[in-house]
């Protein structure tokens, strides 16, 4: 949806009367809020070349979080998987202990 330059100059000269009206409350309301929407509205090509930078740097970060993931949980299954090899026996009874829990709840009737 396109905006037309009537239309923007039309909001433009409203605003601009609004301000001649309030000139004070307008100059303390908006100084300094607004920058990053000049910098946008005069330089379009900047602000796509910069949320593309953004996006690519996101884009990095979540690969490089990924990657550290893996990388932790490679590392966490190595240690459990060494620690079941030494000694099995409180993982078996663990295992029983769970599946005999998961089946009493599960065998129950329920009331009607």
């Amino acid at each position: 949806m396109a905006i037309s330059a009537e239309k923007i100059n039309e909001a433009l000269k409203l605003l601009e009367d609004a301000a001649k009206e309030n000139r004070e409350q307008v100059l303390s309301a908006t100084s300094g809020k607004f920058e990053n929407l000049k910098c946008a509205m005069l330089d379009e090509k900047g602000l796509k070349e910069r949320l593309a930078l953004a996006a690519q740097k996101a884009a990095d970060m979540a690969a490089s979080i990924k990657e550290a993931a893996a990388d932790k949980t490679r590392e966490i299954a190595g240690a459990i998987d060494q620690n079941v090899r030494k000694n099995p026996w409180p993982y078996v009874a663990g295992v029983a202990v769970g599946a005999l829990m998961l089946g009493f709840i599960l065998g129950r009737k329920t009331a009607k």
